[in-house]
């Protein structure tokens, strides 16, 4: 037998293709991971949640819902994206960049902010002191200028083992790069990330319900998959579990979703969508404010960083986060939505 079968059955309304509750409600949850993680490393607290899964999650759910959106030109489909991600983090840029020299008395230089700017920051291969700076959680608007290119050169292919072997090569390529120049950073945060995305795109093709046929026309696009990343796990210059990770989470959410729903009738889905809405905004400002802003202020007090003024400072923090969010998103909607047109099934993620 030289060619070997194989169908997939989607599940039957499964969120990707349109807009559906369980894909705010992933990001919610994907939000509140990160933030517990982020909040655990304020308080000192072991990374047994590995909270930092989130942010695959994310990009799982953007690979996914990219590729199940309609067809639109590149101009089209370049101006959705940067109106999409671009305001919100110029905002949370210029209001850290402003802070961070006025409040915090950490001024970064020109050319930082420029990188920044540019989202090109985590993309320097050669200056590793960019990527977390400024706001650590902004190395991943980097991240989105090297996925949705990658997405529109591969939205036409079906294959899903050469989409799966160029997300490997582009992988293996970044980490190599990172390696070469030192930047661990980098390295541990965009490789493995990048393939998180691209598991989107694997997933969205295989829930299409086509059938996927293994021949001597795939075979060597398997196996160039196969063996880059396992290159990458082995040399340990990027690693498979966040991929893993964040798909773990999203598959066990769409499980149980009805279980909660049930026992928490309706209040724990409200919730995860609610925050699901606003997820992009959260993620770009929170941080620094439960951690860098508190901090500075029981310095300018005299006080002691006790574990409860943390705590009490992390929730102030993060009200003044969620508020902004709120105001951010609805003030950016009313200001930019004649411009952006109607959105497309599938564009509402920005992440």
């Amino acid at each position: 037998m030289n060619r070997l079968s194989l169908s997939v059955t989607p599940p039957e309304g499964f969120p990707w293709k349109a807009r559906l509750k369980p894909v705010d409600e992933l990001k919610g949850l994907a939000i509140i991971l990160i933030i517990l993680y982020h909040a655990g490393g304020v308080l000192g607290i072991r990374n047994i949640l590995h909270g930092e899964e989130g942010v695959d999650v994310f990009l799982i759910l953007s690979g996914l819902t990219l590729a199940g959106a309609g067809q639109t030109s590149a101009m089209e489909f370049a101006k959705r994206r940067l109106l999409r991600v671009a305001p919100p983090y110029w905002f949370a840029l210029s209001l850290f960049v402003l802070g961070g020299r006025w409040v915090l008395n950490q001024a970064a230089s020109p050319g930082n902010i420029l990188a920044h700017y540019l989202g090109l920051h985590a993309l320097v291969f050669n200056r590793p002191n960019l990527v977390l700076s400024i706001n650590d959680s902004f190395w991943f608007i980097s991240i989105l200028w090297v996925a949705y290119p990658s997405y529109w050169l591969l939205r036409k292919q079906t294959d899903v083992f050469k989409v799966s072997a160029c997300g490997a090569f582009l992988a293996a390529l970044l980490a190599v790069l990172y390696r070469h120049y030192d930047n661990s950073m980098g390295q541990l945060h965009v490789p493995g990330r990048v393939l998180s995305f691209f598991c989107g795109l694997v997933a969205a093709r295989l829930l299409e319900g086509r059938s996927i046929e293994v021949g001597r026309s795939q075979a060597p696009w398997a196996a160039a998959a196969l063996l880059l990343l396992c290159f990458g796990e082995f040399r340990r210059i990027f690693t498979l579990d966040q991929a893993l990770g964040g798909a773990a989470i999203i598959v066990a959410y769409l499980a149980g979703r009805r279980l909660f729903d049930r026992y928490s009738a309706g209040a724990s889905t409200r919730l995860l969508g609610t925050l699901g809405g606003i997820s992009y905004e959260l993620f770009l400002l929170h941080q620094p404010l439960i951690r860098d802003y508190p901090a500075r202020l029981m310095a300018a007090l005299g006080l002691e960083a006790t574990r409860g003024r943390l705590l009490l400072g992390m929730a102030g923090g993060l009200a003044v986060a969620v508020l902004l969010s709120y105001g951010l998103k609805a003030a950016l909607g009313r200001a930019l939505g004649p411009l952006s047109g109607r959105r497309a099934a599938g564009d509402r993620d920005a992440k």
